[in-house]
Parts: C-alpha cells; structure tokens; sequence
C-alpha cells in the first residue's frame, strides 16, 4: 500500500510538472516566420532574417520568409549584393538596402592586450 501511494504521489507530481512546463514559452524558439501556429506574428516588410553564404552554393537570403538568392528577383526588385550583415535589392524605385540587425551600427572592440600597450 504504501509503495502505491508513492507512486501514485510520484505520478501526480510529473504530471503538473507537465502541465506547467507547456504553458512556459521555449527561449530557445525563433522568431517571426519560423514560428508555426496562430500565435506566430509575420515578419516585418522588407525584413532580412538571414544570409547564408555556402562553399559551391550560390548565396542567399531570407526576406520576408522568402528564401532569396543572390541574383533572383523579390517581388519586382533583384537581389544584386548580400555582403555579412547586408542585402541590397534593385527595382523600379531604385537601391534599397537591408541590414540583419537594422538600427545597430558595428563598433570595433580592443583586446585587453592591446589596451594594455596603447596605455604604456
């Protein structure tokens, strides 16, 4: 009996575990267009999501959920540049640049190292 109640108590505490964890929302879980299910929120027009850049692939990009390659058109405008960290399109309204961190600039960083000669 008592080995009954046990796991009876054992059962019942997975369970809630179980509950509960399904109610928590996964940190590790995309963003944006990779999310599946109503609550998933559509990316932002013009949003670049990734570039990818293969050895013996052609080099692409995700914008808008829509896998791009380098050269191919987007809509009425044509992937021309994808460098590291931007994409730029061509179309009838001229050059329009996107940046995969949009509104942050790259700033260089010293090595503790060389910080320690500049200061001598």
């Amino acid at each position: 009996m008592k080995g009954a109640r046990c796991l009876s108590g054992v059962v019942l505490a997975l369970a809630v575990g179980v509950a509960t964890a399904q109610s928590l929302p996964d940190p590790t879980r995309p963003s944006g267009a990779f999310q599946m299910g109503p609550e998933a929120e559509p990316p932002l027009p013009g949003q670049l999501q990734m570039i990818v850049h293969g050895t013996g692939a052609r080099p692409w990009a995700l914008i808008d959920g829509q896998r791009v390659e380098l050269g191919s058109l987007l809509g009425d405008e044509r992937l021309i540049r994808l460098t590291e960290d931007e994409a730029v399109l061509r179309g009838p309204a001229g050059m329009r640049r996107l940046r995969l961190l949009a509104g942050v600039e790259p700033s260089s960083v010293r090595s503790p190292r060389n910080a320690l000669r500049e200061s001598r």
